[in-house]
């Protein structure tokens, strides 16, 4: 159960919940957890994990829940991170990449990130409302989007415009009851598809290829109730920037309206 999110100095996160899928024989890990729980032994406290300019940075966001959980992405990013590198998760070398999405820095002759080394380390993150969720893997490239299922008014015509013919024929198709949920599964594919190759939100209505061959889309089981998060793992690098410059934060993203935070 979580409190009131507070301010970004205050971030306290519930003990994070793990998922996990193998995609292409390698095992990919996601990780979740709430922003704002009630403080216990294996909750995270974002004060503890996150770096000075992290920090620094938060206090230049605007809205307060923008800077909130900005703090909560760095600081599981760094925790699910700091194991896998051997180092504190201070210490973890975060730096912003291509189009903004957070990423690894690769120190002389340690080779970590994917981009560099395709048998190296990749992660990515979201965060919406009072959840925050992370994706990692080694020899792969990975997207995560997470989403509070609300009711929108403009669902079909973003479907209209965004979804391919057969996500539409598959709405069409879906009970009342089930539409939003099946709605935001197709949105949160789309845009942890387009995170992980660091696209840009500019790419949300690009045709995909088909999945299975390349990248695979899996069901993150340990997001919150009234929550919807895919997270997709490809292992084909050739769409990397293949658009550009982005329109809008590509690696932490917030909400699905077409725009996110920059990280």
């Amino acid at each position: 159960m979580t409190t009131a999110l507070g301010t970004a100095q205050e971030v306290v996160l519930g003990a994070p919940r793990s998922d996990s899928f193998t995609a292409f024989g390698r095992r990919v890990e996601t990780w979740v957890a709430d922003i704002g729980a009630v403080p216990g032994p294996d909750g995270l406290r974002a004060a503890e994990l996150t770096s000075r300019a992290e920090a620094e940075r938060a206090v230049h966001i605007g809205a307060p829940g923008g800077r909130v959980r900005y703090t909560a992405g760095r600081a599981l990013a760094r925790w699910v991170l700091a194991s896998r590198l051997g180092c504190s998760p201070a210490e973890v070398p975060l730096v912003i990449g291509r189009n903004g999405r957070p990423e690894l820095w690769v120190p002389d002759g340690q080779l970590w990130r994917y981009e560099q080394n395709p048998a190296g380390l990749d992660f990515n993150l979201s965060h919406a409302g009072d959840q925050v969720a992370v994706a990692v893997a080694r020899g792969l490239r990975v997207g995560i989007d997470i989403e509070r299922v609300t009711g929108r008014r403009n669902a079909t015509e973003l479907a209209e415009r965004v979804f391919s013919k057969a996500e539409r024929g598959l709405l069409a198709r879906t009970a009342p009851a089930g539409y939003l949920a099946r709605w935001y599964r197709i949105w949160t594919t789309r845009e942890a598809y387009i995170k992980a190759y660091g696209i840009g939100l500019s790419g949300i209505a690009d045709e995909l290829p088909g999945p299975g061959t390349d990248w695979l889309a899996h069901e993150v089981r340990s997001a919150a109730p009234g929550y919807v998060a895919t997270a997709v793992a490809c292992r084909d690098n050739s769409r990397t920037g293949s658009r550009g410059e982005s329109a809008g934060e590509t690696g932490e993203s917030s909400g699905a309206t077409g725009t996110a935070t920059q990280s």
